[in-house]
């Protein structure tokens, strides 16, 4: 989406939907398998408080990028406009903060690295 907005061109809405498909599909198709490999690793008698955990620090993490990304941008439309903000004023302000998502997307990538490559031993059953 970063190369469709950085120029400033006049795009219309069906690029910039197609390039929300993807990466909603791409996002939407690692989520669950991640959500699997972090809580194989649980042991079976944890597997509760480590659902409720996860999904916890999901909600907040979603909570923090948004802030972060959208006060990224209102910070650049408003230093863009002079009154009212024109539509190229939106589409920099857009640009400016994409590539703040994209960086968090690649540190979060690289913290996927130190996931473990086997799931925990769940021990002895209980009956």
């Amino acid at each position: 989406m970063w190369f469709l907005i950085r120029d400033g061109q006049e795009l219309g809405d069906w690029p910039l939907v197609l390039a929300s498909l993807v990466g909603g599909l791409s996002l939407g198709s690692a989520t669950p398998i991640l959500v699997n490999v972090v809580l194989a690793g649980v042991p079976e008698h944890h597997a509760c408080t480590a659902g409720g955990l996860l999904s916890t620090v999901h909600q907040i993490g979603a909570a923090v990028g948004i802030a972060v990304l959208g006060t990224i941008f209102f910070v650049a439309v408003d230093h863009a406009a002079d009154g009212a903000p024109s539509p190229q004023v939106y589409g920099d302000a857009c640009a400016a903060g994409l590539p703040s998502g994209m960086g968090l997307y690649v540190l979060a990538a690289a913290l996927m690295v130190a996931l473990p490559a086997t799931t925990a031993d769940p021990g002895p059953e209980v009956a």
